[in-house]
This record gives C-alpha cells, structure tokens and sequence, in this order.
C-alpha cells in the first residue's frame, strides 16, 4: 500500500512538472480531434479515442506510466485494475477448494457431535 501511495506521489510530481515545463499547445492538441475527426488523440503517444472522458482517463492514468498492478501468479503487470481482473478470470480460473472443503469438513464434525 505504502510503495503505491508513493509512485502515486511520483507520477503525480512528474506529470505537475512535465505540464509546468510545456505551457504551449501540449494540452489543447492532446484534446483535438484526429485529422480524420474519428476520435480525440494523445498529442504524447498518439492514441486515439472516441470519447474525450477517454482520453482524459488515458492521460491520467496510462499514458508515459508504468503498471501499477502486478497478478501475484505470474509476470503480468497492467496500468488498470480492470485488466488486472480480466487477466485473472480468463488466466488463473483455477479455484483453491480446499478453504471451502475445510469448512464443510468442520460443519459437518460439528453436526455429527451434537447428535
């Protein structure tokens, strides 16, 4: 918890002092529409998104970042928590019965003692 509250902190620094270093056009051309007018785009990375909430969302969270969240089974790391669930429902679907097999185990020796 700690280790996020301060990359948090960091990334937070450098994108203050990355916006206070560039004042000209960076943050109305990372808001234009694409020449094509199919979507807004990152005037850093270039993405281009439908919405503008979108694009927001990308530059405050994603873009010019590291991944914040890591899976505890494998090397897969993602910038939102979103993904980070997909991963592990669609790649570590496997379930550890043996919390619940324990439990019915104790209901059950409880029920037979009470006989």
């Amino acid at each position: 918890m700690m280790l996020m509250r301060e990359s948090m902190k960091k990334s937070m620094l450098q994108t203050i002092t990355k916006s206070s270093l560039d004042l000209s056009s960076s943050s109305k051309k990372s808001q234009q529409r694409s020449s094509d007018g199919a979507g807004f785009d990152c005037g850093v990375c270039g993405r281009i998104y439908k919405l503008k909430s979108s694009l927001r969302n990308h530059q405050k969270w994603e873009c010019g970042k590291e991944p914040q969240f890591k899976c505890p089974y494998c090397v897969y790391k993602a910038k939102q928590k979103m993904h980070m669930a997909r991963h592990m429902e669609r790649m570590h679907k496997e379930i550890d019965y043996s919390a619940v097999k324990s439990e019915l185990n104790l209901k059950v020796e409880n029920s037979e003692g009470d006989n």
